[in-house]
């Protein structure tokens, strides 16, 4: 294995392990097991957002990844689900991120973030009988969203 690589996979695999620590309030800023009298600092939608999302993006470039035309090696994978399970209150993050990624025409690759959009909301978009690309669908989503987040911004689901 490359030095590179194995270098990226042992940080994916201590980022991913902090979250999952950090979210069941095992670990805090303290240290693990470590109590105190002070409130925990609060760790933000957009902070989670942004360490699930770099965790993916690490994922995403390794050579296993970043070379399948497969959108299943990219979405469905444990970096790709822990954006998902950030739920509804990550809409606002991914939404930005997709919007920015459009702006720039797609170069950043996170158009597939459309895919986390619809599993965390259930709606689904994508017209299983035509050929659409996946920026196509991205841009769906991104429409979808300016007429839909005022209702999801307010804890709406359906």
């Amino acid at each position: 294995m490359n030095k590179s690589l194995y270098i990226k996979m042992v940080m994916l695999c201590v980022g991913l392990s902090l979250v999952a620590l950090t979210s069941h309030g095992i670990a805090s800023d303290q240290g693990v097991g470590h109590s105190s009298t002070q409130p925990e600092k609060t760790v933000t939608i957009k902070g989670q957002f942004d360490e699930a999302y770099r965790n993916w993006q690490i994922y995403c470039d390794t050579p296993d990844v970043m070379y399948s035309s497969l959108r299943s090696t990219y979405v469905e994978n444990e970096p790709f689900g822990a954006i998902i399970n950030l739920g509804p209150p990550a809409l606002p993050v991914i939404m930005e991120k997709l919007q920015k990624d459009k702006d720039n025409d797609w170069q950043g690759g996170d158009f597939l973030l459309w895919y986390a959009v619809k599993e965390i909301t259930g709606v689904d978009l994508e017209q299983w009988d035509l050929f659409e690309s996946e920026p196509d669908i991205a841009e769906k989503y991104i429409q979808w969203w300016h007429e839909n987040k005022a209702s999801w911004s307010q804890g709406h689901a359906q």
